[in-house]
C-alpha cells in the first residue's frame, strides 16, 4: 500500500520525488497495489506529475479514499484501475486557482496556466465517469466548491463504489413487489436477501491466503469448512514439529552418548555415574556440558613415578608394564617403593588405591556368619 495523505506540493507532505521513490520500490514488486488518499489537494502541477506516473505504470493501482479528496486529490483518486471510497468520505471539486506577480504579460501566462490546469482536470473526469463534457464542467463553477458524498460520486461515475466493508446496507435497497403472485415469487425474494456476498468470509479468505494456507474456500463457505481448513493446517504444521523435534533428541542424544563415553574413559565420572550424567546433559545440555567439562581427570598413576631404572628386570616390568588397573594390593605385592613415591608424589591416585582396597575387604566380609 502507498499513501497520499495531506497536501500535495514540492514541499509539502505529498511531493512527487518522495512519492517516485516510493511507489517504484512497489510498483517493481507488485503486480498490484492499493493507492489510500486522504488530501485536501494542493499543486496541480505537482499533482498531475504523479497522476500521469500512476497512468503509466505496469502495476495496477487500486485507489480508495477516506476522510476526503478534495481538488487536486479527488484528481488523484480517479488516475487508478479502480475507486472506492469509504461511506463517509468527501469529495470536492473547483475550480484550479493561482497567482503571479509582475507585468501583464506574466499574469496572463498564468491566467493561459490555470485555464490549462482546468482542461486537463476535466478531460480526466470525462475519461473516468463517461460523462458528457458539458455534465463535468457544471463540477467547476467560479467560486465554487463542489463537495460530494462518497454516494453522489458513486452515482456520477467518480468513484466505483464503497471500499469492502464498508459497504451501504445492500439489503435496504431490495424491495419485495407489493404482491406477491405466488409462494414462489416471495421465495425468490428471500432468496436474493439471503445470497448477499459473505464480506466477512472474503476477510477470512485474504487472511488465509497471506498465510499461505491452501484452501478451496468460497465466499458462500460456511463455518465448518472454515474451521476445517484451518484444523488441516494446524495438524500440518504439529507434525512438521514433531519430526523436527524427534531428529533434534536423536542428535542429541548421540552427542551425550558420546560426552559420556569421553568423560568415563578420561576418569572424571564412573560406571555408577554414567546414568546421572546422561540425564542432566538430556535435561540442559549447555549446564551440564559445562559442569562435566569442570571435572577433573583422572590421574596416570604411573605419570607421577619417575625413578630411575636399575639394572637388571624391576618389578614392575615382571609384573607388566600397564599398571593402571593395579589394585592396592598389586602395588604392595609388585612395586611396594613405588607405592610409597605414589603416595608422596600423587596422594589423590594413592588415596583411591586405599578407597578400593577398602572397599574390596568390605565386599569380601561376611557379617553374621562367625567368619
Amino acid at each position: 500500500m502507498i499513501k497520499v495523505i495531506g497536501y500535495i506540493g514540492p514541499y509539502d507532505e505529498v511531493n512527487y520525488r518522495d512519492f517516485d521513490r516510493a511507489f517504484e520500490e512497489i510498483a517493481s514488486n507488485h503486480p498490484e497495489c492499493i493507492l489510500k488518499i486522504n488530501s485536501g489537494g494542493g499543486s496541480t502541477v505537482e499533482g498531475f506529475a504523479i497522476y500521469d506516473m500512476i497512468r503509466q505504470s505496469k502495476c495496477k493501482v487500486h485507489v480508495q479514499t477516506v476522510g476526503m479528496a478534495a481538488s487536486m486529490g479527488i484528481i488523484l483518486a480517479i488516475c487508478g484501475a479502480s475507486h472506492k471510497m469509504a461511506k463517509n468520505a468527501t469529495g470536492m471539486t473547483h475550480k484550479p486557482t493561482g497567482g503571479a506577480w509582475g507585468e501583464s504579460s506574466k499574469l496572463i501566462s498564468m491566467a493561459k496556466l490555470i485555464d490549462q490546469m482546468e482542461d486537463k482536470a476535466i478531460a480526466a473526469f470525462v475519461a473516468k465517469t463517461g460523462q458528457k463534457e458539458e455534465v463535468v464542467k457544471s463540477w467547476f463553477q467560479p467560486g465554487v466548491d463542489n463537495w460530494l458524498t462518497a454516494k453522489e460520486c458513486i452515482d456520477l461515475g467518480i468513484a466505483d463504489g464503497y471500499i469492502e466493508g464498508d459497504e451501504e446496507d445492500v439489503n435496504d435497497s431490495i424491495k419485495p413487489p407489493s404482491n406477491f403472485a405466488s409462494q414462489e415469487d416471495a421465495w425468490k425474494v428471500y432468496n436474493v436477501i439471503n445470497n448477499q456476498p459473505n464480506k466477512q468470509m472474503k476477510k477470512i479468505i485474504a487472511v488465509l491466503s497471506a498465510l499461505n494456507i491452501a484452501h478451496t474456500l468460497t465466499e458462500n463457505s460456511t463455518d465448518e469448512q472454515v474451521a476445517a481448513v484451518i484444523d488441516a493446517a494446524m495438524n500440518k504444521d504439529r507434525q512438521r514439529i514433531g519430526e523436527l523435534e524427534n531428529s533434534t533428541k536423536t542428535e542429541l542424544a548421540a552427542r551425550v552418548k558420546a560426552d559420556v563415553q569421553v568423560a568415563k574413559d578420561d576418569g572424571r565420572i564412573t560406571a555408577d555415574e554414567e546414568q546421572s550424567t546422561t540425564a542432566l546433559l538430556m535435561a540442559n545440555y549447555t549446564v551440564g556440558k559445562a559442569m562435566l567439562d569442570k571435572l577433573p581427570k583422572r590421574a596416570d598413576v604411573n605419570a607421577s613415578l619417575n625413578r630411575e631404572k636399575k639394572d637388571g628386570p624391576s618389578a614392575s616390568s615382571e609384573a607388566g608394564e600397564d599398571r593402571k588397573n593395579w589394585s592396592y594390593n598389586d602395588w604392595s605385592k609388585n612395586d611396594p617403593a613405588g607405592l610409597a613415591e605414589l603416595e608422596t608424589k600423587n596422594p589423590e591416585a594413592f588415596k583411591r588405591l586405599e578407597e578400593g582396597a577398602v572397599a574390596s575387604a568390605r565386599k569380601n566380609y561376611t557379617i553374621g556368619d562367625g567368619k
